[in-house]
């Protein structure tokens, strides 16, 4: 036999050797949920009830809720849970009150960092934002960090008070970006139509078309047909100027409107919202559901404004 023949024959019939398989890597242990998170897991876990006979009767989702700094997170956090779960509210964004400072607002951001960790249906924004205060940007950025919060807010670009905050100014220009960047939404508020701030966050809004904003105060205008889809127009439900009725303009944005009671949990109050028809979110929804239910659009318009417009700004982005 040939060497060169031999040689071929050796190499063909000689099995190769699997190399060695990596070892698998190991199995983390489970993640203990804190004790004093148990009850708050556990109502976060309990599927909410539908109402029936009060108007619409599907899950809803809530984009504006407030808590102040003075209330405890944790008794906060489970009130609102259950009165979730009676009402038929499968989510929330959770905000603090009005105009803390960030050495305020901390007290706060830390309990909620923990509470949304272990409960997906509270969504929280970071507070503290003021654009005079250098020591807030670098504050609010390390939050967004450091947590899976949904943003920042609520940003009042004009208070009905006449407070308002410029929605150029570079601080803000610098979190627009890392939210942006982020996948992150912000919730501001500018009740005041055509006024300078108003046509400056407009086009701010224009500028950033990955930073989702829910944006109170937009739902009598809804801004031009195709524009802006990543601004949702928070339908209020508070009458008769807090939503808008109209079927054809309805019809035309079935995209853009999302529900915000401006509430709290039974027990607890907001006190930005003055005049307010109901005293708790179980009212606002109630309102919701009846404003809902009375409204002459398709099933597709009124199932986004209650949730699935929902998700475009907040759900979807985190």
């Amino acid at each position: 036999m040939r060497p060169i023949l031999a040689l071929l024959l050796i190499c063909a019939c000689t099995p190769v050797e699997a190399p060695d398989e990596p070892p698998d890597e190991p199995t983390p242990p489970p993640v203990e949920a804190p004790a004093h998170l148990l009850p708050l897991i556990a109502a976060c876990e309990t599927a909410p009830t539908l109402p029936e006979g009060t108007g619409y009767d599907g899950l809803i989702s809530d984009s504006h809720v407030h808590m102040t700094v003075d209330d405890d997170p944790l008794d906060y956090a489970l009130a609102l849970l259950d009165e979730m779960n009676a009402s038929g509210v499968d989510r929330v964004v959770v905000q603090a009150d009005h105009f803390l400072s960030h050495a305020n607002a901390a007290t706060l951001d830390e309990d909620w960092a923990e509470f949304v960790t272990w409960c997906p249906r509270l969504l929280w924004l970071v507070g503290g934002f003021d654009p005079e205060d250098e020591g807030s940007v670098p504050y609010v950025l390390a939050r967004l960090d450091e947590a899976p919060v949904a943003g920042i807010g609520e940003l009042n670009i004009e208070h009905g008070a006449g407070i308002t905050v410029d929605p150029d100014s570079p601080a803000l220009q610098t979190l627009y970006g890392e939210l942006e960047e982020r996948g992150l939404s912000v919730h501001l508020q500018a009740v005041n139509t055509g006024t300078p701030n108003w046509l400056a966050m407009e086009a701010q809004a224009e500028a950033h078309p990955d930073l989702g904003i829910a944006w109170f105060g937009c739902s009598g205008l809804f801004f031009d047909e195709g524009s802006l889809p990543n601004v949702g127009c928070t339908l209020f439900p508070m009458t008769p100027t807090g939503m808008p009725t109209d079927s054809a303009t309805l019809e035309r944005h079935v995209g853009r409107g999302i529900l915000g009671t401006d509430s709290a949990p039974t027990g607890f109050t907001n006190p930005a919202a003055q005049g307010l028809p109901y005293d708790d979110l179980a009212g606002g929804i109630a309102a919701a559901r009846a404003y809902l239910g009375a409204l002459n659009v398709s099933e597709e318009a009124r199932e986004g404004f209650a949730r699935g417009n929902f998700d475009r700004i907040w759900a979807d982005r985190r």
